[in-house]
């Protein structure tokens, strides 16, 4: 936004602040959707080069939910009374949620083993392992790098235009879908997998937003049912309610 914008938003009657405040959230809104509309359509073109690559080893029968999701998505509501939340006791608020990213780093086996002995497909009647297992090894971890990396280095990344953070947590390698091909992952299918986590990644910001439009719409909806429906424009005539925050 411009700074002769933002100065003319400054000027403004104060009463119009919610509205301006929808208005910006919405904007961000829509901005965040057309990213994670083009994050999709990457991501479902490389899956469809890997799939012509790959053939038959790529389909129905390796895709059977048994495989470990290298990016999850978790709420959590702020009970808190916030700037873009109602005070607690209004009958029309209700605690806003606060979305966040989860990523599974895929760890490496312990020992090396030889590339004719390792299998590369998982085997469906081992069992995988539990979340209670693999939350002892939750790290913090930039949303950047590689999702194979297993550094124990410890940071904490923060989504552009929200406080989201991405967790990253260890995984079993034969739960990984780029572990099944060895040495030789498809490029396409590992670049469909960052592209994925890119697009949950602006769907958690686009929640957010939502989130804090909604607030700010509950707002402006509050001060116009305060003013009233008897509010007088000037010309005799009284403000509908589309007109009493004017």
């Amino acid at each position: 936004m411009s700074f002769a914008v933002q100065e003319r938003l400054n000027a403004v009657d104060p009463r119009d602040a919610p509205l301006f405040a929808a208005l910006q959230e919405y904007q961000r809104y829509l901005e965040g959707m057309v990213a994670v509309e083009r994050a999709l359509n990457a991501t479902i073109f490389d899956l469809s080069t890997a799939r012509r690559t790959l053939g038959a080893r790529l389909g129905a029968v390796s895709f059977d939910y048994r495989m470990s999701a290298t990016t999850t998505v978790e709420s959590a509501s702020t009970s808190a009374p916030t700037p873009d939340n109602d005070p607690p006791g209004t009958p029309s608020s209700a605690p806003p949620l606060d979305f966040r990213t989860r990523r599974r780093s895929i760890a490496r086996p312990s020992s090396p083993t030889s590339p004719t002995t390792s299998r590369t497909m998982p085997d469906y009647h081992t069992p995988l392992p539990t979340s209670s297992s693999a939350s002892s090894e939750t790290e913090l971890r930039p949303m950047s790098p590689s999702r194979s990396s297993t550094s124990t280095a410890t940071s904490v990344a923060t989504l552009p235009g929200s406080s989201s953070t991405v967790a990253v947590a260890a995984a079993a390698a034969g739960t990984d879908p780029l572990k099944w091909f060895g040495l030789l992952t498809p490029p396409a299918l590992r670049s469909a997998q960052e592209r994925a986590g890119t697009a949950v990644d602006a769907l958690v910001a686009v929640a957010n937003h939502k989130q804090r439009l909604l607030a700010a719409v509950r707002e402006f909806e509050r001060l116009e049912s305060e003013l009233g429906p008897e509010v007088d424009l000037g010309d005799g005539a009284p403000a509908g309610p589309h007109h009493a925050a004017t």
